[in-house]
């Protein structure tokens, strides 16, 4: 399976700008860690959360519950943008 396979274009975009936040965090950020943040990266939120959007603290997927293969995905695709 390729990246163009496993990573649409709107995916793709957010990655690249997850990226950047990740190397202002000092490159410590895991991309889990969208689900703090899901109004900036809303495909990638939904590839790793599902369909329903985290609106409050209590009213949608926990952190712990993402698609951990999607996460290998994107979290192979980062590594290769910061080599």
């Amino acid at each position: 399976m390729t990246f163009d396979e496993a990573i649409n274009e709107l995916e793709m975009k957010e990655l690249n700008q997850f990226s950047i936040r990740r190397k202002a965090f000092g490159g410590d950020l895991k991309i889990m860690n969208v689900h703090n943040v899901p109004e900036l990266f809303p495909n990638i939120y939904k590839a790793l959360y599902g369909p329903i959007v985290r609106k409050g603290l209590f009213d949608g997927p926990y952190y712990s519950d993402y698609d951990k293969q999607k996460a290998r995905v994107f979290e192979k695709y980062l590594n290769n943008q910061d080599s």
